[in-house]
């Protein structure tokens, strides 16, 4: 299980050093300890989380909203729910507050955000998908050749390095040939 939630009400303690847990359960006229029991794992029952909500601005509401339903969604549906809480705007996953959204979900909304982007525009989805084959160390579909991984211009030592070393896993790959063996398994 995840710990959305304890990291969303941990952020919102320290955002707001005027407001203590304490506070938060006697607002909303729960017994002591009950957002404690949250941050050792306890995840409360939904008319707990209500009492909870109601007693905070809308848009910290939502927020612990957001971690609260994420914290019961399974690892491998994280990248493809989205919550839609209706207020003033509505939160969903890629729009979530920083301090839940993992690397993963970064990565998954910034291949949206291209694929948005280059719909129809073919020019700029070429240009992207050469980018990624040579961070890859490929060209056309194909291993960059040694010799044109000299002839890269704006690269660093280590950025060509990196790329010799993605073109050479990419020819071996692509040969079934074990480095440095020189013959196939």
């Amino acid at each position: 299980m995840s710990d959305y939630l304890t990291r969303t009400i941990k952020t919102y303690l320290d955002l707001h050093r005027d407001d203590s847990a304490l506070n938060i359960e006697r607002r909303a006229q729960l017994p002591r300890a009950a957002v404690s029991n949250i941050f050792r794992g306890h995840q409360p029952p939904p008319d707990r989380i209500a009492k909870l909500l109601a007693v905070l601005d809308d848009d910290t509401a939502r927020q612990w909203l957001t971690a609260y339903l994420l914290d019961h969604t399974p690892d491998e549906w994280q990248t493809r729910v989205h919550v839609n809480i209706d207020a003033q705007q509505s939160t969903r996953l890629n729009e979530a507050p920083a301090a839940y959204i993992t690397a993963k979900d970064r990565l998954t909304n910034a291949l949206e955000w291209l694929q948005t982007r280059t719909n129809g525009d073919d020019e700029l989805a070429e240009w992207l998908i050469s980018t990624v084959e040579l961070m890859r160390g490929m060209i056309n579909g194909e291993p960059l050749p040694g010799y044109a991984i000299d002839q890269l211009d704006g690269f660093t030592e280590d950025e060509r390095a990196i790329i010799a070393a993605a073109a050479a896993k990419e020819r071996q790959d692509a040969s079934g040939t074990p480095a440095g063996s020189g013959r196939k398994p």
